[in-house]
């Protein structure tokens, strides 16, 4: 079964169905910016990726994606607060938006990667449950980052 392939990378032993990726999080927390320079950094994101996973153009397509939804997909999550700057952050966002912000952004990332990377529709099925794996545990390790490296208790505790 396929399965029970390994990768081994850097001393990580991981199942080869489940890879996550939590580089395109660079992506989903930049401050608010001009469109064009958001999408320029999504592409140079993925570019730089490309070049290391030997994936040419696969990263940097989905990237370049994530950057283009970014706004709009914060924009639709927060309505009220359409004339605010929205910071893309756990403490600013709360806890149920952030959430539906990064597995809609995993989601369209890995669905896309996916996709490009197999080039073929032959094994739908086990692709599609590669990129929901994908996808859930890279959303518990963008929380459990956001949590350990940005997430600021109020004061008032």
């Amino acid at each position: 079964m396929i399965i029970l392939q390994v990768y081994v990378m850097d001393n990580i032993v991981m199942p080869a169905m489940i890879r996550p990726v939590v580089f395109f999080y660079i992506i989903l927390i930049l401050p608010a910016m001009p469109q064009w320079v958001l999408l320029l950094l999504g592409f140079a994101t993925g570019i730089i990726l490309d070049s290391f996973d030997h994936t040419p153009g696969v990263n940097a397509a989905a990237c370049t994606l994530l950057a283009e939804l970014r706004d709009t997909v914060l924009r639709f999550l927060k309505p009220g607060e359409a004339n605010d700057i929205i910071k893309p952050h756990l403490q600013y966002m709360g806890l149920r938006s952030y959430v539906n912000y990064l597995v809609f952004m995993s989601l369209v990332f890995h669905f896309l990667a996916g996709l490009l990377g197999y080039f073929t529709l032959s094994g739908l099925g086990y692709t599609m449950v590669r990129i929901l794996l994908n996808s859930a545990v890279s959303v518990i390790l963008l929380l459990v980052i956001d949590i350990v490296f940005f997430y600021r208790r109020s004061k008032a505790e």
